[in-house]
Formats: C-alpha cells, structure tokens, sequence
C-alpha cells in the first residue's frame, strides 16, 4: 500500500496547492475596506467581537472578528483585525474602538518577514492602535469565560510552581501561551531545531486526547460516548490553546482517528493529513503561504509517507536506527520549507531530537499534572513539577553543548522556487522507485535531490540598498566578498533583528568579510553595533574614517569591534581596496582629517566592478561634494549614485550631479521622515540631469545584478 500512499501525496496536495491558490484569488482578505486603508490608513470606528486575546510587553493585542467599520458616515464589512490597547478584553465581548485603521506592513527586504501575508492567511485584514476603546456587550458564551478561566487558573498555578523562565515555556507548551516566553530559551530551542516543542502540535493532543480516550474506555464508557467526550475536552483544549494553526490540524487528525476506532476502521495517517489540508483550506485558502501551515503537514507527510518508503531498505529493529530514520524522513520534506523561510538548518537537529521527543511524553505528563494537582493542593503540584523542571534543564544544556560542536547552524541561505520544485521532484521519483524496486541503488536519488536544494549560484557582483527606513544599509558582492557599507536606522530600532539579520541570512552570508562605516551617527551604524555584538554574523574587518579626533561614537564602536576580535583599520582619500574583481577607492576624507562634524567627514566610495561604475556618498553637504568634484579633471558618467545625506537638500548640489552624470540615482530615506528626506529641491536637481530616481522607502530593497537595477515590491 506505501506505493498508492506516496504516489497519492505526489498528486493530492499539488492539486490542494493549486486549489488553494485559486481559491486565494477569489477569495481574497482585502475587502474594499481593507485595500482602502492598505497604503495611508483611516480614521475609523470599529466593532465586532473578540475572539482571541493575549498580553504583550507592550499591553495587550486583541483580535476581533465580523467587524463592521465606519468612515464618514459609510459602513463598511471589514472582516478580522487585531487590535493593540492597555486593556484586557474578555473572549466573546462585543467592543468598539476607534482610531487609525491601517493595513499590515508587506515585506521590503529580501528575507523580511512578511506580516501582512502572514496575517491575511489567518482571515485577519488589518490593525488598528486606537484612542479609544469601549465595551458594548460583555460575553455571553459560557464555553468563552469558561476556556479562559480554566487557562488563566492554569497558567497562574505553572507561575507559581516554579520560576518563570520555566512557567513560560510550560505555559507555552500547555496552553499556548508564546507571549510571554522567555526569548532566550525561544531562540536557543529554535536554533537547535526543536523550537516545535513549544507549539500545541499531533504530540499534545495525542498525548492529552488520546490517554483520556483511552481512559474512558478503561472505565467501560461506550465507544460513542468516549469519542463524545474525549471529542468534546480536545475541542475545548483547542478553545482554551487559542486554535493555533497546528492545533487545529492535531484536533481534526484526533477526531478522525476516533472516528474511526469507533467504526472499527484502520486510521491512516496520510488520509487523515489530506482531510485535514483540504477542510482548513477551504476555511482560509491563504494558508497555503502560512509556514506553519506547511510545515505541520510535510512533518506529518514525512512519517506517514516518506518513513516507511525508507523503512523498505533500512531494515532494522534497533531502535535508536529506527528513530534516526524517522528522524531524517521529517527533515526531507521539511528541508526546503525550513531553507524557504528561516534560511539556516540546525545540523545536529536529528541527534537532538532523539533526545527530546522521547522526554516529551514526561514534560507533558509533569507539567500538566502540576497546573491541575497544583490549583488545588499547591505542595503537590511543587513535586509534579520537578521532573519537567530537571528535563527542561537536559534540553538547554544539550543545546548549548551542541551549538559549541563545530558547524552546529549552516547558514544556508534562501534556495530558489525552481529548485525546491525540482528537488519535490527527484525525492518523490526516488521514494516510488524505492517502494516498488526495494533496492537501496535508488537512494541516489536522495542524495541528488540534496545537492539540488544546497546549491547557491550567487552572482559574482551583485549591490542591494537595503530598505532601512531613515538610515542607509549598503550590501555588496563581490565573488566571494560580502562587503557591508554602513547598517544603521535612526526609526527602525529593531533593524538587526527584523531586517538586517534575515535579509544576510537569506543571501547565504555567514562573514561580512569587509563593513565600511562611513561616518558614526546611529543612522549609519545602529546594526552594524548589533552584528558586532549578536554574534550570528561575523564581522572580520570594520573600515572607518581617518579622524584625528574621535567623538564618543567612533570610539565605542572602534573599541566594540576591537573587543569583539575585529581588525579596525581606518580609510582616507587616494586609498584602494581590491576585494575580487571588485575596486573601492576612497575619494574622501582627507588623511587625518580635522574636520569633527561627522557628516562632514563621511567616507565616500567609488566602486568599480569592470565597466559598473557606482559613487557612495554617506552623509557628505554640498561642500565636500564641491572638494570632491574639485579633484576630478573630467566630468564622468557613472551608473549608480546613492544620494548624499539621504536626498538632503543641502547635498546633492548641481554641479556635483553634472560631474558625475548619474544614470540612476538611490535615494534611502524612511517614508515621512521628521527631516523632509528627499527634498523637493534635490528631486528636481537630479530630474534636471535625467537621473532614474529610486527610493527605497517607496520600492523596498533597489537591487542592481549584471544586466540593471530591479526593485524588491
């Protein structure tokens, strides 16, 4: 049967793939409120009813669902929304809030997260931070006050039982309760690749489900009242976990499997998958670009399916082999999703997890067993606790030890959609050809199936101004070479995380070889501090300007880099630096400059990559434009220039342009900047020498490869 099974995953969910994404087109979340709030947003008086609520270190983040909005007197149908306030707001009560509507942000940057695709799977269409908030009709659902009571007793009890760091991520685990998870443990079990631990998945719900299903046929209730009220607590778990997208798929694969010990059917996972897929597709088409989504059912695929195709030629009844097998059948379908969209692999994640998954069944047990026993007789609840506790324990100190092994996360970059469907492709073919030929010869295809997807072909010169908001942020390629000039954001405060990190990330960059700082204003800089610091990507040497006198700027972040073991070197004008076929000559500052206004002594590159020539100018008026201009005998025509000062008025003077005669010009600057970036004078300066005007506040990323600029919107 394995064969009709693989054969049947091959052509079912390319079909659910497809019927999702037609269904995402007629069925799309920008309703005619939500697409006119998309790009300005509104001022806007909304109601509906909560569904969901969760506290933030910043308030509380609400979602309300069926709301009805009002603008100037016309009401509008505007589907789900999330709202951000200081109050608690209960499941199921009825508010009205008012304030500026507004759509989610799309992403700007290659590897961004894109919030507004992510929440659109989730049927929500937009946000509001209102001035005010009102409850029109408090909840009426018994089943509501009742999930929440029953969560929030829980939750209260795992805080006081043990410390929070541990409560967190039992809170976590339990009830699904992420907003509060310790980030440090958050982003140490998501490195290590078992971040799938702290997510409501089939392991909670088969463990919860299941062993009170079971418990009521031990106490001699009927198979139909069992499926009833096993059925029934499990939906209700779901009421109280919030319904993740996880959760949803694990109770609807429960109830199947239910069922169909009921009629005395066999269960059969990959059937149960199927269902569940096409039932949440049809609910919200737009999950089909939900990761989570995906990456719960190729798990789900990848024991059902890929495991006993693998079992036919690794025949064993040793265990641990078995459970490696297992193992590494998960991680084939799972591979290119996880390259997709998080762009590193935790190497060591199979050996991990052989660990951690067995422990789980005891956390589980533990800590349930002391949110319960602990409510009522909190002494008890103190004992059960402990071993989840001390296994919590096991697992950082396994992942700690495993992120100091040697190549614990590859970096692997973003693979391209054309491979991901050719390496589909090849492990299915080879999957078939082993369930029917039984002949280890055709694991080949594994293995080229893996070459397939690990194989990058970056460009030997390649330039992405990376959209920072009000700031610069300057990547280049250069054969092997990643060089970084300036990473920083006077608006942005989470660039590094949120912008800079994932965007190198997703280009495959583990080093920055080479990072000019062209001057050291937090705008230029604030995530550079963050590379030096983080430690994900390394910086092996920093460039800045040849001062004679440092400010306090320049000097911390000289003294960073240096404890860090980063080589400081400082620049001047007449310097060259060959970087592969790629040359930077500075044209500016002078030698030791006196000069201590630090726009003043911006660093100013001329790049050259065989005929490509491109000007980066950092934050430099039109003074030093004129001194650089002054030292060049000709007028030149180079293809890029990335405006100074972020298209300041003050820069970017006439006669700088004509001498340098830019084909396009990039302007990097956040949209409604306090500054008035780009000014209107400079705009019309560079339209007067017939310059191709970008800015990244309006496009995202400007990209230039061999062959032109393209834009990342």
């Amino acid at each position: 049967m394995i064969n009709k099974k693989i054969a049947f995953i091959y052509l079912f969910f390319p079909l659910i793939t497809i019927i999702g994404y037609v269904l995402t087109y007629f069925n799309s979340q920008e309703n005619s409120f939500v697409k006119m709030i998309s790009h300005e947003g509104c001022v806007s008086v909304i109601r509906g009813e909560v569904y969901k609520s969760g506290k933030t270190n910043y308030g509380y983040k609400i979602f309300v669902r069926n709301t009805i909005a009002t603008v100037d007197n016309i009401t509008y149908e505007a589907g789900d929304c999330v709202i951000y306030c200081d109050e608690q707001f209960d499941k199921g009560d009825v508010i009205e809030a008012s304030g500026v509507a507004e759509g989610f942000d799309e992403a700007m940057n290659p590897g961004e997260f894109n919030t507004k695709q992510y929440y659109h799977s989730l049927k929500i269409g937009y946000r509001m931070y209102p001035d005010e908030i009102v409850l029109i009709k408090p909840n009426q659902n018994p089943i509501y006050s009742l999930a929440d009571r029953v969560r929030n007793k829980l939750s209260d009890t795992l805080y006081k039982l043990t410390d929070e760091k541990s409560a967190s991520v039992f809170a976590a685990m339990l009830l699904g309760e992420k907003n509060e998870l310790d980030s440090e443990i958050s982003d140490l079990f998501s490195t290590c690749g078992i971040g799938h631990i702290l997510a409501i998945s089939g392991l909670h719900i088969s463990l919860i489900g299941m062993g009170f299903y079971k418990m009521l046929r031990k106490f001699g209730l009927g198979y139909v009242g069992g499926m009833f009220i096993a059925g029934s607590m499990i939906i209700f778990y779901g009421f109280i976990t919030g319904n993740s997208v996880s959760t949803i798929r694990a109770i609807i694969m429960f109830l199947v499997a239910v069922f169909a010990n009921v009629i005395g059917r066999t269960y059969d996972l990959v059937s149960a998958t199927a269902l569940a897929a096409t039932v949440m597709l049809m609910d919200s088409p737009l999950l089909i670009y939900n990761s989570g989504f995906i990456l719960s059912f190729t798990a789900i695929i990848g024991i059902g399916a890929v495991n006993p195709a693998l079992c036919k030629i690794i025949t064993t009844e040793n265990k641990i082999i078995k459970a490696l097998v297992s193992g590494f059948s998960i991680q084939l379908v799972t591979l290119p999703i996880v390259m997709y969209n998080y762009y590193e692999i935790p190497v060591y994640s199979v050996l991990i997890n052989l660990i951690v998954i067995p422990l789980m069944t005891y956390v589980m047990i533990s800590a349930l067993s002391a949110s319960i026993i602990g409510s009522c007789i909190p002494m008890i609840g103190q004992f059960c606790i402990g071993p989840a506790v001390y296994i919590l324990k096991i697992y950082e100190w396994l992942c700690n030890f495993c992120l100091r092994l040697p190549g614990a996360v590859w970096i692997c970059g973003k693979p391209d959609m054309w491979q991901i469907v050719v390496y589909y492709s090849v492990l299915g073919i080879s999957l078939i050809l082993i369930t029917y030929k039984e002949k280890l010869k055709y694991s080949m295809g594994i293995m080229i199936a893996l070459i397939i997807i690990m194989l990058r072909f970056n460009n030997s010169f390649e330039v992405t101004f990376i959209h920072v908001g009000q700031g610069d942020g300057i990547f280049i390629r250069s054969g092997k070479y990643n060089i970084l000039v300036d990473g920083g954001s006077s608006d942005n405060k989470s660039l590094y995380d949120y912008t800079l990190e994932p965007f190198l990330m997703s280009e495959g960059v583990d080093v920055i070889h080479y990072a000019f700082v062209t001057h050291p204003d937090s705008d230029h800089m604030s995530g550079v501090k963050d590379l030096l610091s983080k430690g994900k990507i390394n910086i092996e040497t920093l460039i800045l300007p040849s001062v004679t006198k440092e400010d306090e700027a320049y000097s911390e972040l000289a003294n960073l880099a240096k404890n860090c073991g980063v080589n400081v070197v400082t620049i001047h004008s007449g310097m060259k630096i060959e970087l592969g076929k790629t040359l930077f000559t500075c044209l500016h500052p002078e030698a030791e400059s006196a000069v201590t206004e630090r726009n003043d002594y911006s660093t100013v590159l001329l790049v050259e990559y065989g005929d490509f020539q491109m000007l980066l100018t950092g934050d430099i008026s039109s003074v030093q434009e004129e001194i650089i201009a002054d030292k060049l005998d000709t007028d030149v025509s180079i293809d890029v220039l990335k405006a100074a000062h972020h298209g300041s008025g003050s820069s970017n003077s006439m006669n700088f342009l004509q001498k340098f005669n830019p084909d396009t010009v990039v302007i990097s600057c956040g949209k409604d900047n306090e500054y008035g970036h780009p000014a209107k004078a400079a705009l019309e300066r560079m339209a007067a020498v017939n310059a191709n005007i970008r800015c990244t506040y309006i496009e995202g990323a400007i990209i230039y490869k061999r062959g032109g600029i393209r834009v990342f919107l």
